[in-house]
């Protein structure tokens, strides 16, 4: 079945307009054996009702003309490191169906959850952190994830936060997965960088509130 690609486009603002996310950028991508184009989607920051999705990217082929859908799937990451799955669709319902479940039923890996779980309320948790460690002088005023790049080879994929502390002090964070067990966070405030290793993104609020306690003395 041929689904053009207008009705595609529609499907993909229909899902991911401005009320569900913060932005979506689409760009395209001539094929190996140019057959084609990729038509490649990026996502940032879904989270609409119960639904909290950091980063997604999608895959179509369509032709040279950019009028129709090559292949009746679509390939979307799954998780970061260029980890894809592929999901195969009947017709236009389908696809909605199984687009629908992929973010709205989160079939993501463990990455992807961690940090989306992460933002939706980083304050919170850091503050509880800092509660914990007796650091009840510090406070984080904000925590926004900030790409710095919408539109980014999976290869390259990395993550750019900002913390406000206490209204005084603004921290970047840039995440990247070197290896399957091996996250680097780079630091930056007062163009001061320290760089650290965790190997689980489960230690990243962790690693956050040991880098305050050591390197943000609070006047």
């Amino acid at each position: 079945m041929n689904i053009s690609l207008e009705i595609l486009q529609n499907i993909i603002n229909e899902m991911f307009d401005e009320s569900k996310v913060s932005s979506v950028e689409t760009i395209f991508e001539k094929t190996e054996d140019e057959q084609g184009l990729k038509m490649i989607v990026f996502i940032h920051n879904l989270f609409f009702n119960k639904t909290n999705i950091i980063y997604g990217k999608l895959m179509f082929f369509v032709d040279n003309q950019k009028v129709n859908i090559l292949k009746n799937n679509f390939t979307y990451l799954y998780d970061i490191n260029c980890d894809y799955r592929r999901v195969n669709f009947t017709d236009i319902e389908d696809l909605k169906t199984k687009l629908k479940r992929v973010f709205y039923s989160r079939m993501f890996g463990s990455d992807i959850k961690i940090l989306s779980d992460i933002m939706t309320k980083p304050a919170t948790f850091i503050d509880k952190w800092f509660k914990d460690n007796d650091m009840n002088e510090y406070s984080v005023y904000s925590f926004k994830y900030e790409p710095q790049n919408k539109i980014m080879p999976c290869k390259n994929l990395f993550f750019n936060f900002v913390l406000n502390l206490n209204n005084k002090e603004n921290i970047e964070i840039v995440l990247v997965k070197e290896k399957n067990d091996e996250y680097i966070l780079k630091f930056k405030c007062n163009d001061i960088i320290k760089d650290s290793t965790i190997h689980n993104l489960d230690d990243f609020i962790n690693e956050i509130g040991i880098y305050i306690k050591e390197n943000i003395k609070n006047n």
